[in-house]
């Protein structure tokens, strides 16, 4: 026990991903992808079977017998948490070690699209986070959770083969169980799982039919459902989720999803410039469109529809590519070499920026009251939509702030008592589509909220109880780090169709 925890504080010292421990060989560490044996001697048969037995309870080297692997989590207090595989090769045993960072990393943090707030918020659906071994998908869901643990209260139940992340109690209570210790199989928490009360719940992967089955349920049943599985994109993942079912299913199953699927987010690893682990993004939002192509089964045309004008949110692998490459994170030839498409990307260089930009830069849509009298409007008072500020409490802070920068260069006081005008902004993921002429939306109403990739803004009459002035715009605000003086720059560009105060006309006599 003493060898493997010297070979394990070396690893966190080096912060290694993964200790590779085989027969005949040097324990190998794992580093930003690359691998580096240890200085230490070759282990013979006996030393690696007595290492790895060590660890391992009756029970559990009795499964080992019966199933010829095991995954099970390991912990060492001064030293960190880890995830460990046994399994045998040529007839001896060998493991592979997984070290588990103690502090979850942000969203931010992890490069991921900033859409992925939103969708951590979301009140119901199935989010699936998929990649092939080593990509960050574990990770990924728990930066979601951690997310979602800050910012609302609630019941989170996590099943997970084995716990990778701790979760400490925040705004919600957390469950976290472990197949082997705390349920025997995903089946058996699944099966019990409602009578838990929990708003989410993160399954560690989906396997088989079961549990493809438990997380449509879930989702369906009004629960936010977040899962990994084991696919290279968002298509190939439809793929492999509907060929856990039957035939006789299948066409069920493509309804469910296209009703309650969120997105899917597909990661790889590619190699920084300076050598760091780098992840490329496919996202893939369950938009009208693609949720069509998904009941209707047509899924190679979903890497098409993803790169399409109004799929703001959505970005391909070739997509997240460019914009690596274009910021400096990767090399062109790694770029090139996870490409796709090789002749698209290329050719996007060759262009240049503007294809890109367009995708960040779309044109907003307002709309003006013809019998609205702004010479009559002064005071203006802002909140945000509900369901905004649920999913987005730090985002809602940063375009409340936005906009009022906004209304102030446009003239108007902002009060927070007996208003000319009452502004409802709203922005965000959604499902239910806007519908309708503006004047005839009501962001007061309960359902009303922002489609993927929209910042609404909204001016009401407090007299009238009418819409005066109504701002839709399809960038996805936010969609890029900026700091609070560029949106403040932004949104008030946005907001140039808003007529001039009488204040500000008085003000410049």
């Amino acid at each position: 026990m003493n060898e493997l925890k010297g070979l394990l504080s070396v690893m966190v010292a080096r912060s290694a991903s993964d200790l590779y421990v085989n027969v005949d060989a040097r324990p190998t560490l794992k580093i930003d992808g690359q691998f580096h044996t240890l200085a230490s001697p070759p282990l013979d048969r006996e030393q690696t079977q007595n290492l790895i037995l060590s660890l391992l309870s009756d029970e559990q080297q009795a499964q080992l017998t019966q199933d010829k692997g095991i995954d099970f989590g390991l912990g060492f207090p001064g030293i960190g948490r880890f995830r460990v595989n046994v399994y045998f090769q040529k007839g001896t045993l060998a493991m592979v070690v997984r070290y588990i960072k103690d502090r979850i990393p942000s969203i931010q943090e992890l490069g991921l699209p900033d859409v992925v707030h939103d969708l951590a918020m979301a009140d119901r659906g199935l989010m699936l986070v998929v990649g092939a071994t080593g990509t960050g998908k574990s990770t990924t869901l728990a930066a979601m959770i951690d997310y979602r643990n800050t910012h609302r209260a609630g019941h989170i139940l996590t099943i997970e083969d084995p716990i990778e992340y701790t979760h400490s109690h925040k705004q919600s209570l957390i469950s976290q169980r472990e197949i082997g210790i705390d349920t025997h199989s995903y089946a058996d928490a699944l099966r019990f799982g409602l009578r838990e009360a929990p708003d989410v719940i993160m399954i560690g992967e989906i396997r088989d039919s079961e549990t493809a089955r438990q997380a449509i349920r879930y989702a369906e049943t009004g629960h936010l459902c977040v899962s990994t599985m084991h696919a290279n994109n968002a298509y190939q993942a439809l793929d492999r989720f509907l060929n856990f079912f039957n035939v006789e299913e299948q066409v069920r199953v493509r309804q469910d999803l296209s009703q309650y699927l969120l997105g899917i987010m597909s990661q790889r690893v590619a190699r920084g410039i300076h050598g760091e682990r780098v992840t490329p993004i496919e996202m893939m939002l369950n938009t009208p469109y693609i949720a069509e192509l998904i009941e209707k089964g047509r899924h190679a045309q979903i890497k098409e529809a993803m790169s399409g004008d109004e799929n703001v949110n959505c970005q391909t692998f070739d997509d997240s590519l460019y914009q690596l490459i274009s910021a400096g994170r990767i090399s062109r030839s790694e770029g090139m070499r996870l490409a796709e498409s090789r002749i698209d990307l290329a050719l996007r260089f060759k262009m240049g920026r503007a294809d890109v930009e367009q995708r960040y830069l779309s044109p907003q849509k307002h709309w003006l009251s013809k019998a609205a009298n702004f010479n009559h409007y002064a005071r203006v008072c802002i909140d945000v939509h509900r369901g905004s500020q649920t999913r987005r409490p730090d985002m809602s802070d940063i375009l409340k702030e936005a906009i009022a920068v906004g209304f102030r260069e446009r003239g108007y006081t902002l009060v927070t008592e007996q208003p000319d005008l009452a502004v409802t902004f709203a922005f965000g993921l959604c499902h239910e589509h806007i519908l309708g002429a503006p004047e005839e939306l009501d962001l007061d109403a309960e359902h009303a909220e922002a489609e993927e990739g929209r910042l609404i803004i909204q001016a009401k009459d407090v007299t009238t109880g009418k819409v005066v002035w109504h701002l839709m715009a399809k960038r996805p605000v936010g969609g890029r780090p900026s700091n609070q003086q560029e949106i403040n720059i932004e949104v008030a560009n946005l907001m140039s169709s808003l007529p001039l105060s009488s204040q500000l006309d008085s003000k410049r006599a």
